[in-house]
Parts: C-alpha cells; sequence; structure tokens
C-alpha cells in the first residue's frame, strides 16, 4: 500500500460527472466549490444565494384570502339562502377557514425553522392566524 497511488479529487470528481452524463457546466459548478476551514465556499452570485420569504408570505396570505372570502360572503347577496344550500355555503366557509388557519400557522412556524428573512412576517403570520379565526367565531 506504500507504492499506490491517491487519485486527485478533482479529477476523480470530474470523472464521476462524466460517467454520470453531466455536462461540462455544471462539473465546473461543482468544482468552483471548495471546502475551507469546515465551511462550504459557493462560488455563485449573492443575488442566488439569498433565501426568499416565500413561506412567511404564505403565513400572511392565508389569513388575508380567509379574511376576504369571509367579506364577501357577508356583502353578497346569497347570504340570505334558506335551507341545505346556505347550511352548506356556511359549513364550507367554516371549513376553508380551519383549513387555510392551520396551514398558514404552520407554514409560519416554517419560516422561523428555516430562519428565512423578513421574519416580522413569520410573527404577523402567526399572530393574524390566530386571530381571524378568533374574529369569525366572535362575530358568527
Amino acid at each position: 500500500m506504500a507504492g499506490a497511488h491517491v487519485p486527485d479529487f478533482a479529477v476523480v470528481g470530474e470523472r464521476h460527472h462524466k460517467e454520470a452524463g453531466m455536462c461540462d457546466d455544471s462539473a465546473k459548478t461543482m468544482s468552483t466549490r471548495a471546502i475551507i476551514k469546515g465551511r462550504l465556499i459557493d462560488s455563485r452570485p449573492a443575488w442566488t444565494r439569498k433565501k426568499r420569504p416565500v413561506c412567511a408570505s404564505l403565513s400572511v396570505l392565508c389569513p388575508a384570502l380567509v379574511t376576504a372570502l369571509w367579506l364577501l360572503a357577508e356583502s353578497h347577496p346569497w347570504n340570505e339562502l334558506n335551507g341545505y344550500l346556505g347550511l352548506l355555503a356556511a359549513g364550507l366557509l367554516y371549513v376553508l377557514t380551519l383549513l387555510a388557519s392551520v396551514a398558514g400557522f404552520a407554514v409560519g412556524i416554517l419560516s422561523l425553522v428555516r430562519r428565512e428573512p423578513l421574519r416580522y412576517l413569520a410573527v404577523l403570520g402567526l399572530i393574524m392566524n390566530v386571530l381571524v379565526p378568533l374574529w369569525i367565531m366572535q362575530h358568527h
């Protein structure tokens, strides 16, 4: 084993990329990243590495959608429906409210766990996802 040749990491990596059928551009991108002092150094531009607050935005949009649906339902003339159709419409609104609030709360927590920028959006979404259903239960 003393005379065994240890192949260069970059050569092995390029050979692996060629065997996997990757194009040369992806092999170059992969080889431009290096591990220095235990940290991954990425050569991509800064604007491509930034996390976007997708989950935080969805957390705020869920209760906004619920509020818009309830306000539309109150202002529309069909809210005076009688019988089973009115019961079905009300039940559907309540189920949509519950589902959107739970989803918005979960996405807000996910945003905090992922440490997305604009953390105040996630916190605002969490607060709104609790207050909007409470407001709906009080007024209806």
